[in-house]
């Protein structure tokens, strides 16, 4: 009795060889690959970062410090040049202020004939030394006898008049009842900055 197992084993092994064998000389023929597990693939995500390095240790380098000393120096020192400047104009400001205010008071006294006076301003350029400026009261000018100095103003420190000049002294005497006047300026100077006070003929002050 011839064991059929062992023909059925051998006509399989036949049927392959013939599919492989055709498969290979076949270009249309298509490869199938293997069905693959049956579970969802995970795409792998690869994170870079930097190399984390220990810390210096050395601190500043000389070099280091004396430039940011000098960039410190630099904005100090421009800032203290802004500062000052600006106090000063300030300073210019106020004080033009004060005096046009002062000889507008003056200009009205005199309109109103208080007193029965003229009323008017007294500036003094001491040469190296004091600057002010006096409001007075007087029958006809400052050098009478029979004139009241009202008040006494003195500029601040590193402002001095430039009009009157270093040594003279000015005068701005308002007439009684119409308030006219000479025409002038008034000039006071500060680190190249200044500020001037006008007084036309009618004697309007600005």
């Amino acid at each position: 009795m011839k064991n059929r197992g062992n023909g059925e084993n051998k006509n399989t092994q036949t049927m392959n060889k013939k599919f492989l064998k055709k498969g290979l000389n076949d270009k249309s023929a298509s490869f199938v690959p293997p069905r693959s597990p049956s579970f969802p693939l995970v795409p792998f995500v690869y994170f870079s970062f930097p190399p984390v390095h220990p810390r210096s240790q050395n601190g500043f380098s000389l070099l280091e410090l004396l430039i940011v000393v000098a960039i410190i120096a630099l904005l100090g020192a421009a800032g203290s040049g802004y500062y000052r400047g600006f106090v000063k104009t300030v300073e210019l400001q106020s004080v033009s202020k004060t005096l046009a205010e002062d000889l507008r008071y003056a200009r009205s006294k005199s309109m109103i004939g208080e007193g029965g006076v003229k009323w008017g301003a007294h500036m003094v350029n001491t040469s190296g030394g004091s600057q002010y400026y006096e409001l007075f009261s007087t029958p006809t000018n400052y050098a009478d006898a029979g004139k009241a100095v009202i008040s006494t103003t003195t500029l601040s420190v590193g402002l001095t008049f430039s009009d009157p000049i270093a040594g003279a002294n000015k005068d701005i005497i308002f007439t009684k009842i119409s308030g006219t006047t000479t025409a002038t300026t008034v000039a006071v100077v500060s680190e190249g900055k200044y500020a001037t006070t006008t007084v036309v003929g009618i004697g309007t002050v600005y």
